[in-house]
């Protein structure tokens, strides 16, 4: 059989609840190189300082994280570096390295931190007969992106991180996990005053004094993450592209492709005081698996922007609330439309992708026990042992920033995050008999190696 390959009149004021674009690029604290990533004051393009707040970082910053991540660009093994439709990882030889290099005290190599390229995962594959339990995709070698993400270099999509692998797996296999979500909201002892001052503002106010007198009023916002650890790289990609979805929104930063327009374009007059809010959330059609529940094929992941009511109604099986801002299901519909093209062009947005699928993969292997079932020792990777993730500073607040809009008079919040419900995906399985197939045509002929094309 043919494996299947994945390819993937008055002011209008909106507040925006900024977060972090943090892209780390190596994951271990036992790595000398990747201790430097975290000691860098510029992760992604922002600083987070000793209170949690986040700051814009400098060229000069920036340029620093790039030529550290050029030392892992260096030196890809020649056989690792071209394109592979279908690369295939081998979780438990992964693991012996995480353990070697504990016991002694050595630095892991860039391609094992940067998971052999890996950018999609199309199998996740258990060998009882190899003890073993493999992650199939497309790869390719890697290079630093102009924003600081590791991406592939020809595709110039992000490559998957060993650390985002390990916070998935081990998120997931707690006694009780939890949805893993981001947000970034305004305080909530903000908003009765808030709503008070769109109402006793002045018509002929000017507009940089309504955004001033908004900023100061709702102060910084708060970051929420749970299901996976705030000081994680996993938990800051979340909130980067948080960030990044709301500033697009709003027409703060340009977008990077045609196409995609600030909200702003569809605001008409609104009601005081309501607020726009998205939400990126994976879409995935039905998982397939093999009668043995050995093999199982993740379809393409696909992210999709949804409103409130819109995600409300998903999360509930429920119909769609009427309640709603005009003009933010339109421009919710655009960036879903848009994502794909916006991903390659702000890689952020491809890592978001990644850990999303990350999670899904993670989800099988813990919910169908494939460690237990095909004798593969993970215990690295899920933390029973001693090789310690990377740990970033983590962005608990964000400053306020407004734009006016000249349409209608009224006071809009734009807020909402990103949420990550694996098991919701995995629950969602279809068996085909054909994938029986595929275990036999994925070896790793040579024992010495956790990697093959």
């Amino acid at each position: 059989m043919n494996l299947r390959v994945k390819r993937l009149g008055g002011p209008i004021t909106i507040g925006l609840c900024l977060a972090t674009a943090c892209l780390l690029a190596l994951s271990s604290l036992r790595s000398a190189n990747a201790q430097q990533f975290l000691n860098t004051r510029a992760i992604g393009g922002v600083l987070v300082d000793p209170q949690g707040m986040l700051t814009s970082a400098t060229r000069t910053e920036i340029e620093e994280l790039r030529r550290m991540q050029a030392e892992v660009t260096s030196d890809i093994p020649q056989d690792m570096a071209g394109a592979a439709p279908l690369r295939k990882i081998s979780l438990a030889r992964v693991n012996r390295l995480l353990r070697e290099s504990v016991e002694a005290g050595r630095t892991l190599p860039a391609d094992v931190l940067c998971l052999g390229g890996l950018q999609d995962i199309s199998y996740v594959i258990g060998d009882p007969e190899r003890n073993d339990i493999y992650l199939v995709g497309m790869a390719e070698g890697w290079r630093s992106s102009t924003n600081g993400v590791l991406v592939g270099k020809t595709t110039g999509r992000a490559v998957m991180l060993l650390d985002d692998l390990i916070v998935a797996l081990r998120s997931l296999a707690r006694p009780q996990p939890e949805v893993i979500t981001c947000s970034i909201n305004p305080r909530a002892e903000t908003l009765p005053a808030l709503q008070d001052f769109t109402r006793r503002i002045a018509r002929n106010t000017p507009p940089e004094i309504v955004a001033q007198q908004l900023e100061n009023l709702l102060g910084p916002q708060e970051v929420s993450v749970t299901g996976v650890p705030t000081d994680s790289h996993f938990a800051r990609v979340l909130v980067a592209a948080d960030y990044r979805m709301k500033r697009l929104g709003l027409g703060l930063d340009p977008a990077p492709i045609s196409g995609l327009p600030p909200f702003t374009i569809f605001v008409r007059a609104q009601k005081a005081g309501m607020m726009p809010r998205w939400w990126l959330v994976p879409e995935v059609a039905h998982l397939a698996q093999d009668p043995e529940g050995l093999v199982w094929q993740i379809p393409p992941v696909k992210v999709k922007t949804l409103t409130e009511s819109q995600f409300i109604a998903v999360r509930h099986q429920a119909e769609k609330s009427s309640a709603t801002v005009p003009g933010a299901e339109r421009w919710a519909e655009v960036m879903t439309d848009r994502f794909d093209e916006l991903a390659q062009a702000d890689p952020i947005f491809d890592q978001l992708r990644n850990c999303m699928e990350l999670a899904v993969a993670a989800a099988v292997i813990v919910a169908h026990k494939l460690p237990e079932r095909t004798g593969a020792d993970l215990s690295f990777l899920l933390g029973e042992r001693g090789f310690e993730r990377a740990h970033v500073p983590p962005a608990r607040f964000v400053p306020t920033r407004s734009v006016i809009v000249p349409a209608g008079r009224s006071t809009l919040i734009a807020s909402g995050g990103v949420e990550i419900n694996p098991w919701a995906i995995v629950a969602r399985c279809q068996q085909s008999e054909n994938l029986r197939e595929v275990r036999l045509q994925i070896t790793l002929p040579d024992p010495a190696h956790w990697w093959s094309n």
